[in-house]
């Protein structure tokens, strides 16, 4: 045990260990609390006594929520050795996180975009407050205490008070820091600042550089939410720095080091370059891309420990726009990368976004790299950024599509176009079985919200839909290690920890083929739910045609019964008119009609028949959607008995306790006879635990999986047979409906010249010296013409309440049919 005045701690509780200091888990003597202490050994008071103090200044100056705090400076009772008390960081660092089996392939896309975080630009937010931070003796350095509002729903932590001072209430050995503040300031960044290197721009506003940036360095803790915090630690070598500064000392961990820095340090070249603040930003891109893909971004044979010249060339030689370079042989060619590798667990929308900023941070010449500021401005663009999740249904694939809140439709369809290459107008979405129609000027935060599990469908509306893409993913048993009979406890634990990532591997990648296949189904279900209803549409839309064929098959037989009357009386009124006048009014009127024969075949029996057969066609296209949906509720229930994903996770928690058991043996010099045996009989287990993950893989979630896909085209290809003759028969039945209401206003026209013709022919004539006799057949024929037009336009304004959403759709072979009717109306009018 060793302690100082107020602390305690054991020696066996170690939580970190390096070159010039032990970092070990303590207690506070009267509260109990736990915190970090770091115990610097004699090998640290041999450097300079500047150096020596420079960590403690560093921690002094900085204050913020992503930065470890410290609270004490003590001495241990006995060897007075110097002993910082600092926060202590329950979840250890994001090395150790990145370290564990289950993120050997990177973090998973949630907990990355908290890391990047860390690097939230705060300056706009601090710009212009007026803050000053007073340090005793100690120059007045740019500072303000905000209050900065969440970026994604969540209490992160409790938030810096904009108004109230900062006090330590801790014993500390130097001047505690006040804060003023002459107004306050409005916030204008919507992240949250409680994670990582947030902190990274509190040191650019402090003119401070790290210069040891790696994962090692970034702590994590739980907040009560459960979601991590990343703090900054270990500030020896960070210094004061201003933009325009440069030094020559060389801090820092090689595999995270500026190439510069790299030449002098590791390999002990003579290096005439002073190096600049941007130095950090090349560190920044290597612990990003390690976070994000879990492994390093330049990698020589061998390692970078052990061929560390070939390192410095894959750092120095590296082509613009390259984010990695990897050498599989020794002696080989680098295999240069512009893209994050598929194995990463980040969607393709963040990869778009986040290459850039990888590609201009991993960049050597300091001339051409990004400076902070547009590295804060990009990152700080991402995290502002929504995500709407698209399921493409034709595609069987998941999209992620990171746009700005205020962008509208328009833009939101751009960037699902350069994902899926469905082009805009071809775009049709559902979102929890209904048709999701998007305003074109709708802004994105007004969309609903969407998750991995619960997307929008997206629907191509293309003649000729795009191919299946399906998951895309790299054959895990490509990641499995091979295991070799001979016991070596070093070999043996990589070789554990490499199979385990590789279960984990595999497990996602069962999960995401499994909710595919969840997707397809249920997406197909909203899409063959829409066509029943569109079914339904077309039946009414049909039953309004047979409504208005049969008002104007009506007015046919009774414009027949009346013509035959009219034409009797008119022969009879003709003889007493000649007597009186000797002329006619309907012969003067239409003289030549009345000789037209009708015609022998009526359009309108086409036009039944070809209504018919629209109705015989739902009918049976109905029958194969009934069909496909009995065949999707199947589907979706073997889905759900499945039970492959959890066989999967029952070997893979069992090969994480052997990797478990294999750590601790690693630790031992030499195992004895017993353990020794035990050790064997777990690799051999191991092994088989290997092999039945990827046999559960390959014949269970695969083979369904691409049984599936199959099963997904087949209905697909039907969906779109039958949609495409719905659109179809709806144009046709619109067009016949629309030729009918054509001819029923001819025949309406027609019947208004005929009442008007016979009123006249019924009016008194002047000049004549006594009335005439109008013959009783002709008055009751006029007052019946007026009752059937007054029933034609009662008719005719239903009819046109239901036909309203009908389309004016004239293809070109429907003409000669309207004109055929037209002449039809006439002949019977005549």
């Amino acid at each position: 045990m060793q302690s100082t005045p107020n602390y305690l701690w054991s020696t066996e509780d170690l939580l970190g260990q390096g070159a010039t200091a032990s970092v070990y888990k303590a207690r506070n003597k009267k509260s109990g609390e736990l915190v970090a202490v770091k115990v610097f050994n004699n090998a640290s008071y041999l450097r300079p006594q500047e150096v020596q103090m420079r960590e403690f200044e560093m921690l002094r100056k900085l204050n913020h929520k992503n930065i470890v705090k410290l609270f004490a400076v003590e001495e241990t009772g006995s060897s007075k050795q110097k002993v910082l008390v600092m926060e202590f960081c329950s979840s250890g660092s994001l090395l150790n996180v990145l370290e564990d089996p289950a993120n050997a392939f990177g973090l998973a896309e949630s907990e990355f975009l908290i890391v990047l975080q860390c690097v939230d630009p705060l300056r706009d937010a601090a710009a212009g407050t007026g803050c000053a931070l007073q340090w005793g003796s100690a120059r007045a350095m740019p500072c303000c205490v905000l209050t900065y509002p969440l970026h994604s729903p969540g209490n992160l932590g409790p938030h810096l008070n904009a108004t109230s001072p900062v006090a330590c209430p801790f014993p500390v050995p130097f001047p505690v820091p006040t804060f003023k503040q002459s107004t306050p300031a409005p916030c204008t960044n919507a992240a949250s600042p409680l994670c990582p290197v947030a902190g990274m721009n509190h040191l650019r506003e402090n003119g401070v550089v790290h210069r040891d940036i790696k994962p090692g360095n970034i702590m994590r803790l739980m907040g009560e939410d459960g979601q991590s915090i990343y703090k900054l630690t270990d500030f020896g070598a960070a210094r004061e720095l201003d933009d325009d500064e440069k030094f020559v000392s060389v801090y820092g961990t090689e595999e995270y080091l500026h190439p510069d820095m790299y030449k002098r340090a590791v390999l002990r070249k003579p290096q005439q370059k002073a190096f600049g603040v941007t130095v950090d930003l090349w560190s920044i891109g290597v612990t990003f891309y390690h976070a994000a893909t879990g492994s390093l971004p330049f990698v020589p044979f061998g390692g970078p420990r052990r061929n560390k010249e070939i390192m410095y060339k894959i750092t120095t030689e590296k082509p613009p726009g390259a984010i990695a370079g990897v050498q599989r042989q020794e002696n080989g060619s680098i295999e240069w990368s512009y893209e994050l590798p598929v194995t990463c667990q980040l969607s393709t929308g963040l990869k778009d976004q986040l290459i850039p900023i990888l590609a201009n941070i991993l960049e050597v010449d300091q001339e051409k790299c990004w400076g902070f500021d547009q590295f804060f401005a990009e990152t700080n663009d991402i995290l502002h950024r929504i995500v709407v999740d698209v399921f493409s249904l034709q595609q069987a694939s998941l999209h992620r599509i990171y746009i700005h809140s205020y962008n509208t439709t328009t833009k939101f369809l751009d960037a699902v176009f350069k994902q899926t290459n469905i082009v805009p107008h071809h775009q049709e979405y559902f979102f929890e079985g209904h048709l999701y129609e998007l305003d074109p000027n709708l802004q994105a935060d007004h969309f609903y919200r969407t998750t991995e599990n619960n997307p929008l469908t997206l629907l191509s509306t293309a003649e000729h839909p795009e191919e299946v893409v399906g998951v895309r993913y790299r054959d895990p048993t490509l990641d499995f290690p091979k295991f070799v009979p001979k016991v070596d406890v070093v070999a043996d634990c990589s070789a554990a920890k490499s199979a385990v990532g590789a279960g984990y591997q595999t497990l996602r990648i069962a999960r995401a083929l499994r909710r595919c296949r969840e997707l397809l189904a249920r997406a197909l279900h909203w899409v063959i739910g829409n066509l029943k209803t569109e079914c339904s549409r077309i039946l009414e839309q049909k039953r309004g045609a047979f409504s208005m064929l049969a008002c104007l098959q009506l007015t046919e037989v009774r414009g027949c019964s009346w013509r035959q009357r009219g034409a009797g009386s008119e022969g009879r009124g003709r003889g007493e008119d000649q007597a009186a006048d000797g002329e006619s009014v309907r012969g003067r009127e239409h003289p030549q009609r009345s000789e037209q024969p009708p015609p022998s075949s009526p359009p309108h029996l086409q036009v039944s028949e070809e209504l018919s057969q629209c109705s015989h066609s739902i009918f049976d296209f109905e029958g194969v959607l009934n069909g496909l949906l009995s065949e999707l509720v199947k589907h979706r229930q073997q889905v759900h008995e499945d039970k492959s994903i959890q066989q999967i996770e029952c070997c893979v928690e069992k090969m994480q306790l052997i990797y478990k058991q294999f750590k601790k043996a690693r630790t031992c010099l030499r195992l004895g006879y017993n353990e020794e045996q035990i050790h064997k009989l777990d690799k051999v287990n191991l092994g088989h635990l290997a092999r039945k993950v990827l046999l559960i893989f390959q014949d269970d979630c695969v083979q369904r999986y691409q049984e599936a896909l199959t099963l997904h085209g087949r209905r697909m290809r039907k969906v779109y047979e039958i949609k495409k003759h719905l659109k179809r028969l709806s144009n046709r039945i619109s067009a016949c409906s629309v030729e009918m209401t054509e001819c029923q206003d001819c025949l309406h026209s027609v019947l208004d010249r005929f009442l008007q013709t016979e009123k006249r022919s019924l009016a008194p004539v002047p000049p004549a010296p006594s009335p005439v006799h109008l013959s009783q057949a002709r008055q009751e024929m006029a007052f019946r013409m007026q009752e059937l037009l007054e029933q034609m336009r009662s008719v005719t304004c239903d009819l046109q309440f239901n036909n309203g959403i009908i389309e004016r759709l004239f293809p070109a072979q429907h003409w000669q049919l309207l004109t055929a009717m037209e002449k039809w109306v006439v002949s019977i009018s005549g």
